[in-house]
């Protein structure tokens, strides 16, 4: 028997955030990686839930797309390229990319699940 440590804490599922298709997950911060190294901003203001959960200034793909430099940043940018695919962290939140640079979620209401970006965390 361990001893009681008074930790409280609980695993979260991939059920319990409502994501059953991991391989669909991955596939999609593949793509994220691609198009961040590619400089594709369109493809991933389309894949932001706006506005952001931490920042709702970040309404819309337009305004996101003129503040892209500072809110996708080289420590945001890094954080995507670096994340190793089976090590992923997740909680009530979503998906954590990095140290919580970026915040992934299943947006979708039916069996088709869609992930996007909810929030990005860019201060340097």
């Amino acid at each position: 028997n361990l001893p009681e440590t008074g930790d409280k804490s609980v695993t979260t599922t991939w059920e319990d955030i409502e994501i059953h298709d991991v391989k669909g997950l991955k596939i999609f911060i593949k793509k994220l990686k691609l198009w961040s190294e590619q400089g594709n901003k369109d493809s991933i203001a389309a894949n932001i839930d706006y506005p952001l959960v931490n920042d709702e200034t970040i309404s819309s793909s337009k305004i996101f797309l003129q503040q892209y430099d500072k809110v996708f940043n080289n420590k945001v940018r890094q954080a995507l390229q670096q994340q190793k695919l089976n090590e992923l962290f997740k909680n009530f939140q979503g998906v954590m990319i990095g140290s919580g640079e970026l915040w992934i979620a299943n947006v979708s209401k039916t069996k088709k699940e869609v992930y996007k970006i909810r929030s990005i965390n860019y201060d340097e």
